[in-house]
């Protein structure tokens, strides 16, 4: 690859690229006919490209898109719970840079009684919802295990604790045509972050605030099931809203 990319981003493009080829030998294969056929030549990271949707069949323009002609990575705010033998697993990703949105495959390792297992699932939109059949005790989970992604996280926790602990509500739900978010005076300190997703995941809204009480109108905005994230430090929750 050119000087366009430093060692430390090149070389996450490359256990990245890996995890979404889904097969060593062939990712293998990959490098070593690429490196046989260019050891000797300048090329770039469009070559690679071309030459990795040769071998696979896959289409990566989306992959270096985001990670070679884009900037900066996805932040992730990962909060879970495991009721009724089922593990729910909630992702807010929010960009560092002017990339707007990283479409990856997410590991978890997942532990606890009788559990030590890795599951993944695809972040295609900045809000996803996923879950999955699981009986067992869980203890613990832990996102990309094997550090495959250039990302951070900057939170994980259990949906229950920090729904208690951040006391927000927002009203009224269903609503028509706007809503208030409320909290205690007391319970805000610093500023928080406040996000509206839409069903399929699309942050349609974001806002900063150091208010007790913000107010969202709704006019403009179809019917249907959206969801209010709101980011308070290392807490989050997320609350379903349907508008009318």
């Amino acid at each position: 690859f050119n000087s366009r990319l430093s060692y430390k981003k090149g070389a996450s493009i490359i256990h990245m690229l890996r995890q979404e080829v889904g097969n060593d030998s062939l990712f293998f294969n990959i490098l070593s006919t690429f490196l046989a056929s260019n050891g000797a030549n300048n090329v770039s990271g469009a070559d690679f490209r071309d030459h990795a949707e040769e071998k696979t069949g896959k289409d990566f323009t989306q992959f270096f898109d985001q990670w070679y002609y884009g900037q900066g990575y996805p932040i992730h705010t990962i909060r879970w719970d495991h009721r009724n033998d089922t593990l729910y697993i909630n992702s807010l990703q929010t960009p560092s840079s002017e990339t707007p949105f990283f479409n990856i495959l997410l590991e978890f390792q997942v532990s606890g009684e009788n559990i030590d297992t890795i599951m993944s699932f695809r972040q295609d939109a900045n809000y996803n919802q996923w879950q999955v059949y699981l009986p067992g005790r869980i203890n613990l989970i832990q996102p990309d295990p094997h550090q495959w992604l250039l990302m951070d996280h900057s939170d994980i926790s259990i949906m229950e604790e920090t729904d208690n602990d951040m006391g927000f509500t927002v009203v009224p739900n269903p609503a028509h045509d706007k809503i208030r978010i409320e909290t205690s005076i007391n319970k805000i300190i610093n500023k928080y972050s406040l996000f509206l997703a839409n069903s399929e995941g699309k942050i349609i809204l974001r806002r900063e605030s150091y208010s007790p009480i913000e107010e969202i109108n709704l006019i403009s905005y179809p019917a249907g099931m959206y969801f209010v994230i709101i980011k308070s430090g290392r807490s989050t929750i997320h609350k379903k809203l349907i508008v009318n």
